[in-house]
């Protein structure tokens, strides 16, 4: 061995610890390199997206949901499936209801897991009911019911019943959220996120039926849900105790609250929250005379309302204290502008709870014939089943071939005369109001359409009569829809006694009715209309159970004020029935076409004339 490599061992034994110690070094780099070119398993980053789905984690929830759509190739048909869900979901986040809508009901339609199906109907539900489209939600919402018990996933299935519930409080059927929202607690163990959205509507529909708690429940959910950073929630919760302490009459405390919740609703950005939290400021502002900060409250909320299709009410109120601000001050035009926009946002509100209402009729009539309809489908099979026996026992007995024939055709003739019976029955019902027994709106608007034919031919004239009950959804949320079903059933009877065999009556929708009087003029159906308003104030409640008045809103219009089209005497009749709503309900008003067009100062032409023949004080118990 040479003198160099005795010298170079030597060496290295003198520095054999640094030489493993950076040689271990080298091996640990190399690893962690390795481990970090290696990216995690795709449901790793599944989950977690999927937890991130909070308005709170938006930024990384978009990362992750980047990172997923560049790695579909890699994820099983299932893990593909929630990819779709994420993406829809994150449309619906930035906004496009619509398309998001479009790509729930594509992967509601093609998924074949149950928990999928139901998370997507469920996210469509929830677009549905953003964009106030009520009838397409609730019909969504009776399709993903039945799915309930075949969800393994609790979590899914509370999210799915929850936006159930979060579109019946939207459609003020407040007593059928209630019990989804009971579904959703059962078994404990709520995450934090569920939680906190189930609190929340649990509070609306409380608000709703006027059973709010004042003993510091809400506050307590607002803190639980901004904790966990659901500050959206957190803020609509407090707006509704703001407006609590304001019906309690503590308008300070109410003031001081709004203040703060107007700051963190702008900085969240949400229009129907902004809408709706600044309309109740401007109200309180006006309270404590603070005009300017009332006027000022009252604009942001007409700001944001107009962005979105669901802050009716907020504009009605915003444009009702601009209104009162300019009469206050002796402003005598801008009160007079700022309260047509108030009536006309007053209008749009009562049509979209009345078209709210007409949904949720439609889609529980639509989902009785389907009832009936499977109740027909199963008499059938009944019908084929029975046949089969029959058939089969005719070829093992030859013998009494003649008998069983003879059975057969008597079977065959009793379930036809039984089918015929039931499509007869289905017709009728096709035709009628379920509830009231009277003409539905297709039924009536068929057979007036005729009458009025016949009518022009002869020369007849014919009176048109619409009438509105008053205060309807207090008392359906005062005394429940029970209540509220006795109330039209009585309310039918009494129409009933004042029509003739040529006259038709039909239900038009919620708490809408009309009559087509043959042979009636202006002044005989004005007679007609004040003595059915009057026989409707003078119903006996008690069989009910509770004590109240029954009221009604009539318009009145004739052909020979309208002409024989049915669009327009209905047209004209409602003209006269909204005039008497305005006027203070529980009266009698005939149309007349305007003499001379009024136009307001900004050259819009003012509504037709409509001419008061009957004025009674409103009766509300």
């Amino acid at each position: 061995m040479g003198t160099t490599t005795k010298k170079t061992i030597a060496i290295f034994r003198s520095n054999r610890r640094v030489y493993l110690s950076v040689a271990l070094g080298v091996c640990v780099l190399f690893a962690t390199a390795a481990s970090a070119s290696q990216p995690r398993p795709i449901g790793m980053v599944l989950d977690e997206a999927d937890a991130m789905r909070s308005d709170a984690n938006r930024s990384r929830f978009a990362e992750l949901l980047e990172e997923l759509n560049h790695r579909v190739a890699e994820a099983s048909e299932e893990q593909s499936e929630q990819i779709s869900y994420l993406n829809a979901y994150r449309t619906a986040l930035a906004g496009s209801y619509k398309q998001a809508i479009a790509e729930a009901v594509d992967l509601f339609q093609r998924s074949k897991n149950a928990d999928m199906r139901f998370r997507a109907a469920a996210l469509a539900l929830n677009g549905m009911a953003v964009q106030a489209d009520y009838t397409g939600g609730l019909r969504q919402l009776e399709s993903i019911l039945p799915l309930v018990d075949q969800v393994k996933n609790i979590e899914v299935r509370r999210q799915g019943l929850g936006a159930g519930a979060t579109l019946y409080n939207q459609v003020g059927q407040y007593e059928l959220a209630i019990p989804l929202l009971e579904k959703i607690r059962q078994g404990g163990g709520l995450s934090p996120r569920t939680s906190c959205f189930t609190n929340y509507a649990e509070l609306e529909a409380l608000q709703g039926l006027g059973r709010f708690p004042e003993d510091g429940t809400a506050d307590r959910y607002a803190s639980k849900c901004e904790g966990n950073g659901e500050k959206l929630v957190a803020v609509f919760i407090r707006s509704f105790i703001a407006r609590s302490l304001k019906a309690q009459g503590k308008i300070d405390e109410a003031s001081r609250l709004l203040e703060r919740l107007s700051r963190e609703a702008h900085d969240i950005g949400y229009p129907a929250q902004i809408s709706q939290v600044d309309s109740l400021l401007a109200e309180v502002r006006l309270l404590r005379h603070d005009l300017e900060g009332a006027l000022r409250a009252s604009a942001s909320a007409v700001a944001a309302g107009e962005k979105t299709p669901t802050s009716a009410v907020s504009l009605v109120s915003a444009y009702k204290t601009q209104y009162q601000v300019a009469e206050t001050r002796g402003d005598t035009i801008r009160a007079l502008a700022a309260y047509k926009l108030y009536m006309q946002a007053d209008k749009q509100n009562i049509d979209q709870v009345k078209a709210k209402e007409l949904a949720y009729q439609i889609v529980r009539h639509e989902t009785q014939q389907k009832a009936q309809q499977i109740s027909l489908l199963s008499k059938q099979n009944e019908v084929l089943r029975l046949q089969q026996q029959v058939d089969k026992q005719s070829a093992q007995n030859s013998r009494l071939m003649v008998l069983l024939m003879l059975l057969v055709c008597g079977f065959v003739g009793y379930w036809a005369y039984k089918v015929k019976r039931v499509q007869i029955s289905l017709k009728r019902w096709a035709e009628t109001d379920a509830l009231t027994q009277v003409s539905n709106r297709h039924s009536f608007s068929q057979t007036s359409r005729n009458a009025l034919t016949d009518a022009a031919r002869d020369g007849e004239e014919v009176a048109m009569v619409m009438f509105d009950l008053d205060h309807f959804k207090a008392i359906n949320d005062r005394f429940g829809h029970g209540t509220g079903d006795w109330v039209l059933k009585e309310v039918a009877e009494v129409c009933r006694s004042f029509c003739r065999r040529v006259d038709q009556i039909g239900r038009l929708g919620g708490e809408e009715f009309a009559f087509l009087l043959r042979g009636y003029d202006a002044r005989s159906a004005v007679r007609l209309s004040d003595d059915c308003r009057a026989r409707l104030a003078s119903i006996d409640t008690a069989p009910s159970g509770h004590s109240f008045v029954v009221t009604g809103s009539f318009g009145v219009t004739t052909t020979a004020l309208s002409g024989y089209d049915l669009t327009r005497l209905l047209s004209h009749a409602d003209n006269a029935l909204y005039r008497a709503k305005r006027e203070g309900r529980n009266r009698v008003y005939l149309y007349e076409p305007a003499a001379v067009s009024v136009e307001s100062q900004f050259g819009e032409v003012m509504a037709d004339n409509v001419v008061p023949l009957k004025a009674e004080p409103a009766a509300w118990a």
